[in-house]
């Protein structure tokens, strides 16, 4: 949210007077009017200052990539909030470049292979996908007096089951008794319900109340911190408003080399080409001769980074002596 507003003011920088009278009546009618001709025609424009600018300007570019980035996140964390099967398994396929451009190995390797079950799911198990995609079976939403409140089968497990039959130190202390780990997995449910009843004899119950994230404390807290950012960002380099026509950095103000600014530039594509290779070398059966196996390692990126810009040269140990000597003997000259 912060970086948007800074790529939004600088947008709003842009227009010039006659425009900008034109963006307060888009805005006004937005609510009633979502759709309005004003409205839609303030949001191409904006999309166009973007495009323009990301091929202007390296700095630009990369912020907005960040940007792009934490849009698919909000986009995730929406599909399961509203339960949008389709939603979910489009964005994860989005998402898929960058687990590999940054290796982050896990990801990289089970989400291309979750990804393409789910997507045959339709021919493989259609009652599954019905299921998933109709019903919404993939979400709980626990609130039912709330709306976008969903979230994953697995986290509710895991904030109910998991929590109330939870014991101090787990299987710990029996991992080589099998007998007793087994009694410890079979007993959970009695664990939980016996917790459950606890809390009913006690008189524990849920208080209805609003969402956490509508609570006025929390907005203005999220807002301190928005304004903090934004207040910080402006007293380095302004990534959106940046002129140098250089990839730079927004703390230092370090202009990248060119290795930095192609891998910094092209992380996605190259991460899109390493996931197109990983899928057809160990998923599509029959795509290559010499298929991979699909534990084998998997090659890293190791893009650079502004970390990397200026590279430190190792001094050997006859230099490290040669100084010394030096060191010496000026004391000696002083003395």
């Amino acid at each position: 949210m912060r970086q948007w507003r800074l790529c939004f003011s600088s947008f709003l920088d842009s227009l010039s007077d006659e425009e900008l009278e034109h963006f307060d009546s888009a805005i006004t009618v937005k609510d009633e009017y979502p759709e309005s001709q004003e409205f839609v025609g303030l949001f191409d424009k904006y999309q166009h200052f973007c495009l323009m600018m990301r091929k202007e300007d390296p700095t630009f570019e990369l912020w907005s990539s960040f940007l792009d980035m934490m849009s698919l996140l909000l986009v995730f964390v929406r599909a399961t909030r509203e339960s949008d099967w389709s939603v979910h398994v489009a964005v994860l396929r989005l998402m898929m470049p960058w687990y590999f451009a940054y290796d982050r190995t896990n990801y990289s390797r089970y989400l291309p292979a979750y990804w393409m079950e789910m997507v045959n799911l339709p021919e493989s198990h259609p009652s599954v996908y019905h299921e998933l995609s109709q019903v919404g079976a993939w979400t709980v939403q626990r609130h039912s007096n709330h709306a976008f409140a969903s979230i994953a089968r697995d986290q509710s497990i895991e904030e109910t089951l998991n929590r109330d039959c939870k014991t101090p130190g787990g299987i710990k202390g029996i991992t080589l008794n099998r007998g007793a780990v087994q009694r410890w997995i079979l007993a959970q449910p009695e664990r939980a319900a016996i917790s459950r009843e606890c809390e009913v004899m006690a008189g524990y119950h849920k208080v209805e109340r609003a969402s956490k994230e509508l609570d006025q404390t929390r907005i203005r807290k999220l807002e301190e911190s928005i304004m903090s950012v934004i207040s910080t960002v402006k007293s380095m380099i302004n990534p959106f408003e940046n002129t140098t026509g250089e990839l730079v950095a927004i703390s230092s103000g370090a202009v990248a080399i060119d290795a930095v600014k192609d891998d910094l530039l092209k992380a996605e594509a190259k991460g899109e080409s390493a996931a197109m290779e990983f899928i057809k070398e160990r998923l599509l059966v029959g795509s290559n001769a010499t298929q991979t196996d699909f534990h084998d390692p998997i090659k890293q990126q190791k893009l650079k980074t502004f970390a990397d810009n200026c590279t430190s040269k190792k001094k050997t140990s006859k230099e490290i002596i040669k100084d010394s000597k030096v060191f010496f003997a000026r004391l000696l000259v002083v003395g």
